[in-house]
């Protein structure tokens, strides 16, 4: 079914046998959209994608996996998944942060926005705290910029604003989430910015976040 407000292009369906709703949303590189006040990108008729500001970066930095399975009537089906790598997804993620942040969609999706940012801000931390090589995962993550420079900067800034410190926003606006291992976060941070004396928010506690 169409989702109410996104029609086209996000649309949802019951899970059998749970009570969940399962969501899909389709987003393609910006550079494709309609026009500079449209956002809506062509797919087909009945169906069209959301402009998505790092998409051809989301692609280029991905991998082809292999899933096989039974569907709900109990037939078996393969497929082939294109999975975003982890330092594309945090930029993404990072994107989004900031747009609810902000609430750029104005005072009726305040609250929506609000609970958003924090499950952005919950899912970075996670997804840099599972990394076993933060040097590595910090040079994939810079080196993906190279064929857009404005871009990287704009991610630059957010990433410090949002994580820079443990009062930052993207800090406390994770205050009722699970304590998740936040050391490599710091450590990515100071790695991003290449500054000597980054103060990260994590160089007093060895433990992790303390909310």
């Amino acid at each position: 079914m169409v989702v109410d407000g996104s029609r086209n292009f996000q649309f949802e369906k019951p899970i059998p046998n749970s009570p969940e709703t399962m969501r899909l949303e389709f987003m393609a590189p910006e550079e494709f959209k309609r026009g500079e006040r449209d956002f809506r990108v062509d797919v087909q008729k009945g169906v069209h994608a959301r402009a998505c500001t790092g998409g051809t970066i989301a692609v280029a930095e991905s991998e082809i996996y292999q899933l096989a399975g039974r569907l709900p009537d109990g037939s078996e089906f393969a497929a082939s998944v294109r999975v975003t790598k982890p330092h594309a997804l945090v930029m993404l993620k990072l994107l989004a942060l900031d747009d609810r942040y902000r609430n750029i969609r104005g005072p009726a999706e305040a609250r929506h926005d609000r609970e958003e940012a924090r499950t952005h801000a919950a899912d970075i931390v996670a997804i840099v705290s599972a990394q076993l090589d933060i040097a590595r995962f910090s040079e994939a993550f810079r080196h993906q910029f190279e064929s857009d420079p404005p871009l990287g900067e704009r991610v630059s800034h957010i990433l410090e604003e949002y994580f820079r410190e443990n009062v930052s926003p993207g800090m406390w606006s994770m205050k009722n989430s699970l304590l998740l291992t936040g050391r490599w976060i710091g450590m990515f941070v100071a790695r991003w910015r290449k500054r000597s004396n980054v103060r990260t928010m994590f160089e007093d506690s060895a433990d992790g976040l303390r909310c």
